[in-house]
């Protein structure tokens, strides 16, 4: 699903091999661009939500945490290539290791798909998402702004 990208959305053409054999499978699809409100159907279709990034071509240069915050937002399993600003969400997302190829980390992930889209895994990538939306920003501005209001005693 989607388009495919290099360092900065400039279009990344795939190798040809590679892409005849995805275009044979049947639960592969390049659906381009999608409108925005035609995501969640199609995130809600997948077993496993992919984040993949040549870093040794482009370094860190072309990642998207909002695209790393729509996928958690779905709850469904997220399986990223190794980036260190999100080492922290590894009890939330399965992360290559480094220099491990993210088809490695696929194949161990569908091992263990069951577990990692367990309900309360789900919750919580969920939850996670829905703290770092503009409205759940909004909320924690409100609260300090109210604690900074109130009178001290």
């Amino acid at each position: 699903m989607g388009p495919l990208h290099g360092a900065f959305g400039d279009p990344k053409p795939l190798d040809p091999t590679v892409e005849q054999e995805l275009r044979s499978l049947p639960n592969v699809h390049f659906t381009g661009a999608l409108p925005y409100d035609e995501v969640p159907i199609w995130l809600e279709a997948m077993d496993v939500l992919l984040i993949a990034y040549d870093l040794e071509a482009q370094g860190t240069r072309a990642t998207s945490s909002h695209k790393l915050l729509e996928y958690l937002a779905s709850g469904k399993v997220v399986i990223s290539s190794y980036l260190e600003d999100h080492v922290q969400l590894s009890d939330l997302l399965v992360m290559t290791k480094q220099g491990q190829r993210i088809t490695e980390r696929v194949d161990e992930a569908l091992d263990d798909l069951p577990q990692l889209n367990a309900e309360k895994l789900r919750l919580a990538r969920k939850a996670y998402a829905a703290s770092r939306s503009y409205s759940g920003y909004l909320h924690k501005i409100g609260d300090l702004l109210q604690a900074v209001d109130q009178p001290t005693v």
